[in-house]
């Protein structure tokens, strides 16, 4: 049943609504299922309004006591009877008393509002003084008679607030300056530095202020603080450009640029100006988030103060508004990051953890005596309300008094609500009901004349939807509510009753009226809700909710205004919530807080964080203080928890568990109890949801760098350890009985923070196995849960018992499991090898070597298949200084630390550091080498390295991405490392030889062979041989000259003669580089070998092998090997081999029907094809007979359709030598030549067409249909577009001049090209491949053109064909003193033996740029 009050207050409104509703039945009375009884009227609520209208003194010109004499001007007296008080004299540091009370997040906003002036408002119609016309208000005299001292006179409130300032660890001296001359100085001239900016810079707030709304005549509405006008510059150009400066970074809203202009400002030695440093202030005001400190604020003030610069009234304004802005925030951190497990903190204590917002309200204060002191000063209607805001916050009834005073003595503008509602709620916070009433029956004398301000817009409030109507109406019952919530705070709830009677009885319509009683809101409801948790008197708090919550309509506007209740809106939400979490309610709690995540949406409500960790904590805080709870109860409080708290809001779990142990965390307090209860299984769920988000966010804050590396580093290490602590509780608990599934969950939960299987927590992994292997449970392990069971039996290995030692551990419970037996397993369950990770394979075979010979460890392989007997091999063929040994992957202390004399003592070598680094490796699809090269860094200036074999790692694959000085750096550190081996020397070699090998690979791939080759023969030089892995490299990246295939199988026969075995890399390197020379015997040779040494072709292989045969025309092998591919059990779909297949069929050996036979086999195995392919269809089409043009006109429609065509400049080219070349039409060759560079695909794509590829094409029609009059004109049209010519088009210009018997042109042309330097490859002349990125590189249209083999050719065939046979033998010469390789002079100089030889081939058939 609800209380008396609660019942009283509940039945009147079910009578108003009932009047309003012509007693429809639907009555509050009937929704909120209480009694009827006769309605009490206002006369019997024990005179609630009291004195209030008797003593207002609204329009007397006299006095009460003690008022005129004690403190003219102001209409409170110094002194107080009741609560209030007893709290002055408790506190006697006027301005350091403590607030009680909840956040502002319970309050409606506290905005200021807009000015609306009433026309009928008179100057003389204001507050308090008797220079106004003998009108006076008598809020501030009708409390006034409640008081006796004074402290507010003008010399004693200076001083005592000057000595409030000091007793604060601010230091700031806030001084007033003397006005008798423009160039005064303040009678201090610093801040302390020391002091000053460290106090204010505490946690930011959990949520942020809510926007301020600032009065302006206009009644406009903005979310900056009123200032005066912007101070006149000096004529100086330097005040000048900085302020234009300041003001382009404040627009900007940029932090980082306003902070360098204020930096600039503050640096400079000549004297600036006031007005500078008030833009300087007010640019880092506007860009200041919320949350922040005022440091930088402080600092530039005093500079200002420093360098004698006067402050002026502008600048109080602004020092003010950030002041109490900053207050505000405090306050509001503060609540929110309360720990509501305890009660609220006394004043003492809220001194204690708030020192910040004392400062900073006592330094406002001060600020606002100096600037009230300057003469004809008019502070923004903003500023008071901000600082009777800070007064209510800090419950300080003097302060506030000051501050109405002077707001009363102006002339020129008129309280608002915003300032009534802060002045009562500062009496509410000493329990001083009458000074309340007071107030609130000035406020309402004020509505009925009309002389107060009145906003046009609404007043913000968190979480509430603007309605800009509503404006005024929610002023005035923003203040209706506060004295309501007041009236119940302060232990008189029958006022409350009063004035909510007042506003269900109100006859107020839509139209604004400034007199009278305002209809009651949703807030209305809420502020007693809210003032019944402020009281203590939570049961009936409660009572009153449960009654809200039945109501049928959701929650409005907070003032839109309603008779009939709604249910709850987000502040009564709020307050009942943290209330029972206060109080140790846990059942209504979370009886609540489920119901309202139910209707969170229904209702539009915003479940914060802070809800849910004040339920979170209250619920930890039951489990802790009552430990003989039934276990099904404690089960079912942590189930509540993670699932319905909790939920998704798993940051929750990082935080504190209680503010008595911050050492435990919420996840840990949560696993820790599930364990305690047997719920194992629980706990692994909430670790894998936890550290999968936690990971996430990590990676997240990596990625968009809003973390550095150092503070990626420190998480990591700070989440490896939580899952390293969380370790043997988890799997020591014997109840139940740890699985399979639970340990190997456990172990890649461990893996993916960095730790591996140790000698300690190994066993009991093994044991898990063991134990589901005793019963025969049929589990499918993955490849990755079987590594982890390599990787935990070494591990186990390294301490395994002797019959001697004591068999209890759990370590003996996987004694059976060895390394050899769980091979055994591994074979029966058909596992593929080939699908272990690299190392693993390398570890397992590593341990059996050093156990047992090769022919033991080869017949304990042999079942397992190829790849570890292939392994085997190439460690078998390794030398004595190159092998490789295993990662140790589970040793957790691998701190290595030379002794004290070495110089590299501060080097530590650390295993999950080496993980944390490795992460990217072999493949991840979030961690990139740059992210891991930054984390390194981030270890090396906290002098911790990874394992060499990890930054041999590194150096390998961002030297694939080019990156040299981040390989040099590398390098230089593995030195390092590689030096704290000195007493480990095999660790040492190895490490060398690991940290050479990849710098082979690292530079071959950058693109620097010759320092590739460096650290080549330092390997060779050391009797070592680099791997197969580096031969590969130097191989693959053997290019730019003019015999790539003779030097790349130089190193081929080099690494076979030092015994390297050659992997799937190496051969499949080697097996291309001939197939591109069109040695195709030794490609198939050495394809037949690797298959010999169980090593297995790879579909790269294939293409190359696929490849060599097609170029010399042996289609019968080709389609073989590509059948053979087909059939592969590791074969995976690639385009290449198909594109050779086409291209065999299109060029070499022409037969549409195979052609189209590969490409409906590419696309059956979902290969995406690539512009290579869409080229070999358009001239399987148009080039092989008979000619199918509509088919390749289709084709290049869909090359050009859409609004991203994927046409290229070969599809030009191919379609050209279509039309040109093979159909004999000239126009139509030129009509598309001509329609290139306007056709909508080229406008679409933003390709730079036509290009040296489109012009080639066009050259060749010309030359082929023997126009060579049409050459220079096209020529010229080349130049034109600034194409760099290639050696190809310069061939046709050559055979092209040379058929019409200009063979001066032609030569001409031959000699305007350059050899490149001897034995390098011509650069520039080739068009890129699929796999290479297009327009790069621009090479510039006056670039040097190199002569190919092809040029030479061409010319010695001009000389030749124009009987010039001398000339041609001169070539020759010329090209032999090249040194071309053999088999390129014996191609040019064959040409001399063919009598019959012509500029151009016999026969015109059509040709192709590609054939």
């Amino acid at each position: 049943m609800l209380p008396k009050v609660a019942n009283h207050l509940l039945h009147h409104t079910s009578r108003a609504v009932a009047a309003v509703h012509n007693q429809t039945g639907h009555t509050i009375r009937n929704v909120l299922q209480l009694q009827s009884s006769s309605s009490p009227s206002s006369g019997n609520l024990g005179g609630w309004n009291g004195a209030s209208s008797s003593h207002s003194g609204w329009s007397g010109n006299g006095t009460n006591s003690g008022g005129a004499k004690n403190h003219s001007g102001s209409r409170f007296h110094s002194t107080y009877t009741g609560a209030g008080r007893a709290v002055t004299q408790a506190e006697p540091s006027s301005f350091n008393d403590s607030t009680d009370g909840y956040a502002d997040d319970w309050e409606e906003a506290r905005s200021p509002l807009v000015t609306h002036r009433s026309p009928r408002r008179r100057k003389s119609v204001s507050f308090g003084t008797k220079d106004r016309g003998g009108e006076s208000l008598g809020v501030l005299k009708t409390v006034q008679s409640h008081r006796s001292r004074q402290p507010f006179s003008e010399h004693v409130v200076g001083d005592r607030l000057t000595s409030s300032l000091v007793s604060q660890r601010n230091d700031h001296a806030y001084h007033r300056p003397s006005h008798s001359t423009s160039y005064a100085r303040y009678n201090s001239t610093a801040v302390s530095r020391a002091t000053g900016p460290e106090y204010l810079d505490l946690s930011p707030p959990l949520s942020p202020a809510p926007s301020l709304i600032t009065y302006h005549a206009t009644g406009r509405h903005t979310g900056l603080p009123l200032t005066p006008p912007e101070d006149p510059l000096d004529d100086s150009a330097s005040d000048q450009e900085a302020f234009a400066a300041l003001k382009a970074a404040r627009s900007s809203g940029n932090a980082s640029s306003v902070l360098h202009e204020v930096q600039k400002l503050r640096a400079g030695g000549g004297l600036a100006s006031a007005s500078l440093y008030n833009a300087a202030l007010q640019a880092l005001a506007d860009v200041r988030n919320p949350g922040e400190s005022l440091q930088t604020i402080l600092q530039t003030y005093s500079e200002m103060i420093a360098r004698s610069i006067l402050p002026n009234f502008r600048t109080y304004t602004i020092l003010i508004h950030a002041l109490t802005t900053r207050d505000h925030e405090l306050h509001r951190a503060f609540w929110n990051s309360n720990d509501y497990m305890a009660k609220l903190p006394t004043p003492v204590e809220l001194r204690a953890l708030g020192s910040e917002t004392h400062s900073s309200f006592d330094s406002a204060i001060t600020l606002f005596q100096t600037a009230c002191s300057i003469p004809k000063s008019k502070l923004p209607p903003q500023i008071y309300g901000n600082l009777l805001r800070s007064c209510a916050i800090h419950a300080n009834v003097d302060a506030a008094i000051y501050v109405f005073a002077h707001l009363e003595k102006r002339s020129d503008v008129t309280p608002n609500a915003y300032h009534f509602r802060h002045l009562i709620d500062v009496y509410a916070s000493v329990g001083d009901l009458n000074g309340a009433r007071e107030v609130f029956a000035a406020f309402r004398e004020a509505c009925e004349s009309e002389r107060i301000s009145w906003p046009t817009e609404d007043v913000a409030e968190e979480d509430a939807v603007p309605y800009t109507s509503l404006g005024a109406h929610a002023a005035r019952l923003a203040v209706w509510n506060q004295m309501v919530e007041t009236y119940i705070r302060c232990g008189q709830p029958t006022g409350a009753i009063g004035l909510l009677e007042q506003m269900l009885d109100s006859d107020a319509g839509e139209a604004f009226v400034s007199a009278g009683v305002p209809l009651p809101a949703s807030s209305t409801f809420a502020s007693i809700v809210v003032g019944f948790c402020r009281s203590g008197d939570v049961a009936t708090a409660l009572s009153w909710f449960d009654r809200l919550l039945k109501q049928d309509a959701s929650p409005r506007h907070p003032y839109e205004a309603t008779r009939i209740p709604t249910r709850p809106n987000q502040k009564a939400w709020t307050a009942i919530l943290h209330t029972l979490a206060v109080e140790g309610m846990v059942e209504p709690l979370n009886r609540l807080f489920s119901h309202y995540l139910r209707v969170a949406v229904q209702d539009g409500l915003n479940v914060r964080g802070a809800d849910r960790t004040a339920v979170l904590r209250a619920n930890l805080r039951l489990l802790h203080s009552n430990s003989d709870l039934d276990p099904v109860v404690v089960t079912g409080l942590l189930d509540f928890v993670v699932d319905t708290v909790i939920h998704d809001d798993l940051a929750q779990m990082r935080f504190p568990s209680t503010a008595k142990d911050s050492s435990r965390t919420v996840f840990q307090d949560l696993t820790q109890s599930y364990l305690a209860h047997g719920c194992r299984e629980r706990v692994m769920d909430i670790a894998e949801r936890y550290v999968g988000f936690e990971r996430s966010a990590i990676h997240d804050a990596e990625v968009c760098q809003t973390l550095d590396a150092d503070e990626v580093l420190f998480k990591t290490k700070g989440l490896r350890n939580v899952v390293q602590a969380l370790s043997l509780p988890f799997l020591e608990a014997d109840m139940p009985v740890l699985t399979l599934d639970l340990a190997l969950r456990f172990a890649n939960l461990s893996h993916s923070v960095g730790i591996g299987p140790t000698a300690t927590i190994a066993p009991y992994y093994l044991r898990a196995y063991s134990l589901s292997k005793s019963r025969k449970d049929s589990n499918v392990l993955t490849v990755g849960e079987w590594e982890m069971l390599v990787h935990a039996v070494i591990a186990a290995g390294a301490l395994r018992p002797t019959s001697s030692q004591d068999t209890s551990s759990p370590r003996d419970d996987g004694s059976r499991i060895t390394l050899e037996s769980l091979l055994e397993d591994m074979a029966q369950s058909g596992v593929d090898v080939s699908g272990l990770a690299k190392y693993v394979r390398r570890r397992i075979v590593d341990t059996l070597l050093s156990r047992y010979d090769a022919t033991v460890t080869e017949a304990l392989l042999h079942p397992l298949g190829p790849p570890l007997v292939s392994l085997l091999q190439e460690i078998l063929h390794e030398t004595n200084s190159t092998a490789t040994p295993s990662t140790d992957f589970a040793s957790s202390q691998d701190i290595i630390t030379p002794p004290p004399s070495s110089p590299t003592s501060y080097i530590h070598v650390d295993l999950y550091h080496s993980k944390f680094v490795d992460e990217y490796y072999p493949a991840h699809q979030q961690v990139s080498p740059i992210m891991a090269y930054n984390r390194f860094e981030a270890g090396m200036r906290n002098g911790v390295y990874p394992r060499p074999e990890v930054i041999a790692r590194l150096i390998g694959a961002l030297g694939r991405l080019g990156e040299k000085d981040k390989v040099r750096v590398l390098y230089d550190a593995a030195q390092m490392v590689l030096a704290t081996l000195e007493h480990q020397k095999q660790r040492q070699s190895v490490g060398w030889f690991q940290v050479e090998d990849h710098m082979i690979i690292g530079l071959a791939h950058a693109g620097d062979i010759d320092g590739a080759h460096v650290h080549r023969l330092r390997i060779i030089d050391q009797g070592g041989s680099p791997s197969a892995d580096a031969y590969g490299a130097l191989i693959h990246l053997v290019k730019d000259t003019t015999d790539d295939t003779s030097n790349a199988m130089a190193l081929f026969e080099e690494s076979q003669m030092r015994g390297v075995m050659p992997n799937i890399y190496l051969y499949n390197t080697i097996i291309s580089k001939l197939a591109k020379a069109r040695k195709a015997d030794h490609a198939l040779e050495l394809f037949q070998q690797m298959k010999s040494r169980l090593i297995w072709p790879t579909s790269v292989t294939y293409g190359a092998v696929i490849a060599a045969c097609c170029r010399v025309g042996d289609a019968h092998s080709a389609e073989h090997l590509f059948e053979e591919m087909l059939n592969q059990r590791n074969f995976k779909p690639r385009v290449p081999p198909y594109n050779t297949m086409m291209q065999l069929y299109t060029h070499t050996k022409p037969d549409r029907d195979r052609v189209l036979h590969y490409y409906d086999a590419l696309r059956a195995a979902n290969v995406k094809p690539t512009a290579h392919t869409y080229k070999l269809l358009l001239d399987a089409y148009g080039c092989i007979q008979p000619v199918d043009l509509p088919a390749m006109e289709k084709v290049f429609d869909h090359l050009t359709a859409g609004s991203k065509p994927i046409v290229q400049s070969t599809h030009w080219a191919a379609l050209i030598n279509a039309w040109g070349c093979v159909q004999k039409d000239l126009d139509k060759a030129l009509s598309i030549f001509n329609s290139v560079a306007t056709h909508p695909s080229t406008r679409l794509s933003g390709a730079a067409f036509p290009d040296a590829v489109i012009f080639e094409a066009l050259i060749n029609v010309l030359v082929t249909l023997r126009r060579p009059d049409l050459i220079p004109l096209y020529a010229q049209r080349l130049s034109s577009y600034h194409i760099h010519m290639t050696a190809y088009i310069a061939n046709l210009l050559i055979r092209g001049y040379a058929s019409a018997g200009d063979i001066e042109r032609a030569r001409d042309v031959f000699e305007g090209l350059v050899d490149p330097p001897e034995g390098m490859a011509a650069l520039h002349n080739h068009a890129p491949h699929d796999n290479e990125p297009r327009g790069l590189t621009h090479v510039p249209e006056g670039a040097p053109v190199y002569r190919e083999p092809s040029t030479w050719e061409a010319m010695v065939r001009a000389e030749l064909g124009n009987g010039n046979r001398d000339r041609a033998v001169a070539l020759l010469e010329r090209a032999q003193a090249r040194k071309f390789p053999p088999a390129v002079y014996n191609r040019i100089s064959g040409i001399m033996l063919d009598d019959s030889v012509s500029p151009w081939p016999l026969s015109d058939a059509a040709s192709s740029p590609d054939a």
